[in-house]
């Protein structure tokens, strides 16, 4: 019997679910990209050292996907999620009387142990557990909470770091890290039995217009490994991008509001971004989808890489960049939806991520390091469209496999082989 009040609870489930992204792919990556410029400066870091500080952070994150079946099946979803915001919160209590680059690895060690643990996959989890019915729109929410975060916090953080210093203003985000962390312990049910209730249902069935192999067709050999050899460099150019705009603007010159309100408005568009995908996903498919963002995500990187122009090709870039880029977020999901299989579906995604955030390891340090030798992040973003060319010419490729397998597999149904 379904909750019988206005509510259902898998509604609370799904905004702890968005606090969660909030703190994890919000402030721990796109946020914490205003403060790279000032740590640089406050610490005497080259380029270089300072996208390590990112290196650091993906690595964690990625030992801690690698660990995190292990981690729920000890802790369950309730303790094993408000345990890694709390990690992100300690993380920033570190990074507030961090003096040296080591320091600043520590804490982001453990920014990145709790973001691993803490983000897409008990989300995942826990709207599958809490939703039959409207699944994705409920993920889609969720998701929202990264990009809002790079929306709201940028500028009152930027404020609060030139009205005191970079450390008091890590001491706050700390805290409030901290104070939701604890909402996330209250807040979160493992299952929808744990209150009596079962999980939301409004009486319309929800169709997955992605899975579309059977199992005798699922990715196997050296399409896998072409999979998620695309997913590596996609991963690259995805965090590899995001990591490196604000200091990018800072170094063309331009001021830390301008800066700091350009990561808002990419925050802003975002949003609306991950919607459109999934509009535009539905009507005409993935692949499509696919060229159509990946494109203008090619047309955005150039206008970045020529910024320096004006101020208002600055603020077009965030609106192309945030558009498009929705595909980063969205992408490597709605892939293995359309080249898994069911059984395999949550195999593959894991997989997708764990090569998306190996990709994002190595391109996190690619952009410092092309800066420290030219004076510029602009070849760096003319890098990631070559990258994104690479990952259209192999998803194509696989999808054309997947097309041939379908076929094959309609032609043998109807010739009862």
């Amino acid at each position: 019997m379904l909750s019988k009040t206005k509510v259902h609870y898998g509604w609370y489930i799904c905004l702890a679910s968005f606090l969660m992204m909030f703190c994890t792919y919000g402030l721990a990556v796109n946020v914490f990209s205003i403060f790279l410029p000032h740590i640089i400066t406050e610490t005497n870091l080259s380029k270089a050292e300072g996208s390590s500080i990112f290196t650091v952070q993906n690595v964690a994150i990625l030992l801690a996907m690698l660990l995190a079946g292990k981690y729920y099946k000890k802790l369950g979803l309730r303790y094993g999620s408000s345990l890694a915001i709390f990690f992100i919160a300690i993380g920033y209590f570190i990074y507030a009387n961090a003096h040296s680059l080591y320091a600043f690895y520590f804490g982001a060690s453990l920014v990145g142990f709790g973001y691993g643990m803490g983000s897409m996959i008990p989300i995942s989890i826990l709207l599958n557990n809490w939703f039959n019915d409207k699944r994705a729109f409920a993920l889609g929410l969720a998701a929202s909470g990264s990009s809002f975060s790079a929306l709201i916090m940028p500028t009152p953080l930027t404020i609060l770091m030139e009205t005191y210093n970079l450390y008091v203003t890590f001491f706050v985000q700390g805290i409030l890290v901290l104070i939701i962390s604890i909402i996330l312990f209250i807040v979160i049910r493992d299952t929808p039995a744990e209150c009596n209730l079962t999980p939301y249902q409004n009486g319309k069935s929800t169709k997955n217009n992605y899975v579309i192999l059977d199992k005798k067709n699922d990715m196997h050999g050296g399409s896998y490994v072409m999979a998620l050899i695309a997913l590596f460099i996609f991963g690259g150019v995805s965090m590899g991008s995001f990591a490196h705009f604000a200091v990018h603007y800072s170094n063309l010159g331009y001021s830390n509001i301008i800066v700091s309100a350009a990561a808002s408005v990419l925050g802003l568009v975002l949003i609306g971004g991950k919607c459109l995908f999934g509009i535009i996903t539905d009507r005409i498919g993935s692949l499509k989808s696919t060229y159509i963002f990946t494109a203008v995500w090619m047309f955005g990187f150039f206008l970045t890489a020529n910024a320096g122009i004006s101020v208002y090709v600055l603020f077009l870039c965030p609106i192309i960049i945030g558009l498009s880029g929705s595909l980063g977020s969205m992408g490597p999901t709605v892939w293995a939806q359309s080249l898994s299989s069911k059984k395999n579906l949550t195999r593959t995604i894991s997989h997708f991520q764990i090569a998306t955030m190996a990709g994002g390891i190595i391109c996190t340090l690619l952009p410092g390091i092309i800066a420290d030798y030219t004076g510029s992040y602009s070849p760096a973003f003319i890098l990631f469209i070559l990258m994104l060319a690479i990952v259209l010419v192999l998803i194509k490729h696989l999808y054309g496999k997947v097309e041939k397998a379908n076929k094959k597999r309609l032609y043998n149904k109807c010739c009862g082989v």
